[in-house]
């Protein structure tokens, strides 16, 4: 949807309304943040971001004979 909104030029961008260099926006995950940036504009906030993670044991996959 926000791709539909961004290219669609109907979007106010937040620049004039928020401090993009403020604590407060500071502390979303920047390669998200960028997700709602359009030329240099923000247009949008993230809602919500997940990061996914995996650890595993690499002895056990080694011992196994699986290489990296």
């Amino acid at each position: 949807e926000f791709g539909r909104y961004a290219s669609g030029d109907i979007l106010e961008p937040l620049d004039n309304y928020i401090d993009m260099k403020s604590e407060d926006v500071q502390d979303f995950i920047a390669p998200v943040l960028r997700l709602y940036n359009k030329d240099g504009k923000q247009l949008a906030l993230p809602h919500f971001a997940a990061t996914q993670l995996l650890y595993y044991r690499a002895d056990l996959f080694e011992k196994a004979g699986i290489k990296q």
